[in-house]
């Protein structure tokens, strides 16, 4: 439901109570039906309307007798806990929404997904291709595409080849950047078969390319050398898990097979594989990486040993009072601390980290960009996605649960992404928002309180709609997330009741009502009290005078 759809229809519900309300004053014999009919409002999601209900029903108790209170009471079972006390004096009876402490009902913490084993044969090698082309978004399907095309063609070329055959009829869709669906170029290489028009290695010479798809083209390259020489059995970079990473033990074992082959890894492939491998203390992997004698043995038992890629921070550290007059897609700097800590990068891994010059590439974020760097998310985030994407709203949206699942702190840029897509204009983006935001609460990486922050900045500057963010915020309480949700809001009200108090907040006001109640949250917010303090009967002052009383 858009905004101006749920302004209408609550003005429709206003409208209709002032009519009962009209409608008994003139008759009072009328009390009991109309007190009646207007209950039904109490399982509005609108405090304000709940409100007004309860008023009216308060206007017409005495005419309409007791006889009505036990359907009252029911009713009134459904209303918002901010307005319970009030009801139930009126009413009768005593509000025990709270006899138990309360708990967020978050969605399980998501399970490791690990990629399943190599592809077996040949035709499943072009099924899973065909696959790849119709649909490029599946980060697993493609590196065991890769991974099969070089297994099988050092297996049987020739039975590859001709397996391949059915399923090169359907060329993939041409990208700005370089995309999975490149992979068909591979297996066209593979077959002998004349390179197609929009080949990504021809393509990519007169386009925009993303750090991502410069690493992914370099792969995918690298794949087509492996296969003509018959340099290498298999890949190394191949994840062990959904999200992009790779078991050290794993990458320690494949190195050791190639080791043991006589076989030096490709660059680029290494590159891969490093920037995927999960940091170990085991000191068993530890020491199997120290004991392989070539010199990819040694770079990754370096690389284990000092932690590989060092984190840092890509927020401002002065932020938000010295960014005020920034766009918020300023705010982020992806930039590696200099002098560059931790292990020295490959050259293909430097694509992704080091300094590029950006031309205004505009297509939108998908996983595979994540599943590079799957333990560095803020990072990936800080450099591919708010320099032009964010403004591409409802084109990226369905990586960010990607992101709130896979590795790596969740930091500034996350959190950034997660308050903007929150208020994309299509429900069904900001739905990928609202369940990122239950992931990262569950995993226990939510910074509530940035994210709030970030939220009142944005709101306070006009760069996003205050009605989309209660949605979104009330879609995710709705699931059960209360405290969560009032964590956030706990965060956003101070800035937004300053003045002068942005537009929208009286909504965000009656939420945090709702979520506040719920969870038992107590502990007066100055801002909160103010404008509860003062004059007049607004939205935002009644909702803050609601609020005032529950936190106590």
């Amino acid at each position: 439901m858009n905004g101006s759809c749920s302004a209408r229809r609550r003005s429709l519900v206003r409208a209709q109570l002032t009519r009962l309300d009209r409608a008994a004053r003139r008759d009072p014999a009328r009390a009991a039906r109309t007190v009646l009919d207007t209950a039904t409002a109490f399982d509005h999601r609108d405090v304000d309307i709940q409100e007004r209900a309860l008023d009216v029903v308060a206007r017409h108790l005495g005419a309409a007798g007791d006889s009505v209170l036990p359907e009252l009471r029911t009713a009134a079972a459904r209303i918002s806990p901010g307005l319970a006390q009030r009801a139930a004096e009126l009413l009768g009876g005593a509000p025990d929404q709270f006899s138990e402490p309360y708990t967020d009902m978050l969605p399980p913490v998501p399970e490791p997904r690990p990629v399943p084993d190599p592809i077996e044969t040949v035709f499943e090698v072009a099924e899973e291709l065909a696959a790849v082309v119709a649909n490029d978004q599946d980060v697993v399907t493609f590196e065991r595409v890769l991974d099969g095309l070089v297994r099988h063609a050092h297996l049987d070329r020739v039975a590859l080849a001709e397996a391949l055959k059915p399923v090169m009829r359907r060329q993939p869709r041409s990208d700005m950047d370089c995309t999975q669906s490149d992979v068909y170029d591979v297996a066209a290489a593979l077959r002998g078969d004349e390179p197609r028009e929009l080949h990504f290695t021809v393509r990519l010479k007169y386009r925009s390319v993303s750090p991502a798809g410069e690493l992914l083209r370099a792969r995918l390259a690298e794949a087509i050398d492996i296969i003509e020489a018959d340099a290498q059995p298999f890949l190394l970079a191949v994840p062990t898990d959904s999200t992009g990473a790779l078991d050290a033990a794993v990458l320690v074992r494949r190195i050791s097979v190639l080791d043991g082959h006589g076989v030096t890894p490709a660059p680029v492939d290494l590159a891969q594989a490093l920037l995927r491998v999960s940091p170990t203390a085991d000191e068993k992997v530890l020491s199997a990486a120290g004991r392989i004698g070539s010199d990819a043995g040694q770079r990754l038992a370096r690389w284990l040993r000092e932690g590989g890629l060092p984190h840092w921070d890509c927020g401002p550290p002065d932020w938000p009072d010295a960014h005020s007059h920034r766009r918020p897609t300023e705010w982020l700097s992806h930039a590696r601390p200099e002098p560059a800590p931790g292990p020295p990068l490959l050259p293909a891994a430097a694509t992704l980290i080091g300094p590029r010059q950006d031309h205004g590439l505009s297509d939108p974020m998908v996983p595979f960009w994540l599943a590079q760097l799957p333990h560095h998310r803020d990072v990936v985030l800080a450099r591919d996605y708010f320099r032009y994407r964010v403004f591409m709203r409802g084109r990226w949206a369905h990586a960010l649960p990607f992101a709130a699942e896979s590795g790596g702190p969740a930091g500034f840029a996350l959190h950034l992404a997660l308050a903007y897509t929150l208020t994309y204009d299509r429900p069904r983006e900001r739905d990928a928002a609202v369940d990122a935001l239950l992931v990262l609460a569950a995993r226990g990486q939510l910074n509530a309180r940035l994210l709030g922050r970030q939220l009142a900045e944005l709101l306070r500057g006009g760069e996003i709609e205050a009605n989309r963010v209660t949605a979104s915020l009330r879609t995710a309480a709705e699931t059960g997330a209360y405290a969560t949700v009032w964590s956030v809001l706990e965060a956003a009200l101070p800035q937004l009741l300053c003045d002068p108090v942005v537009r929208g907040t009286g909504a965000l006001l009656a939420l945090g009502v709702d979520c506040a109640s719920r969870c038992a949250a107590k502990g007066g917010i100055a801002e909160v009290t103010t404008a509860a303090a003062r004059s007049g009967s607004s939205q935002v002052v009644k909702n803050a005078r609601l609020l005032r009383d529950v936190l106590g």
